[in-house]
């Protein structure tokens, strides 16, 4: 039987969250959200190699913390049109639409089992501005080369 429980609670993820990410504004509104998705990576992570990183604090500081610098230092613009090559678990694009939800990202990831979580944590996260494209980047580029302003 597998043990799909956390490996921490929500309120132990929080405090590490706050200490990692240190804004408190984006902290208060997002904590939830990227406690669910820990959740979830942790528990596909079992069936499916998304991650080697399953910690709460590494998670949040090597995927989730690293994936938000561009949001931190104001790289992206409102209004722009984000590809994720070769997305994986998810990262940097699911934090990224997470913190720009006037931004359109597009994850691309060949590997059916990983563009299958990607939309299940889209859903989860009810991610508007995010759809998955389950295409190898070559082949996405045939049709959406022009497409994004930053990849």
């Amino acid at each position: 039987m597998i043990d799909n429980s956390p490996t921490v609670s929500s309120e132990i993820f929080c405090d590490i969250f706050r200490k990692k990410i240190e804004d408190a504004a984006f902290c208060g509104r997002y904590a939830d959200l990227f406690y669910k998705y820990y959740v979830m990576l942790v528990t596909e992570n079992r069936k499916i190699n998304l991650t080697a990183i399953t910690g709460p604090g590494e998670v949040i500081e090597k995927h989730f913390s690293d994936s938000l610098q561009p949001f931190f230092l104001g790289l992206i613009p409102d209004g722009s049109s984000v590809a994720d090559v070769g997305s994986g678990a998810g990262f940097p694009g699911i934090p990224l639409a997470v913190a720009l939800p006037a931004c359109r990202f597009t994850l691309i990831e060949p590997i059916k089992k990983r563009a299958d979580f990607l939309l299940s944590v889209i859903s989860a996260l009810g991610l508007e501005n995010c759809t998955v494209a389950a295409s190898r980047s070559e082949d996405a580029a045939k049709t959406m080369r022009e497409s994004f302003d930053i990849v």
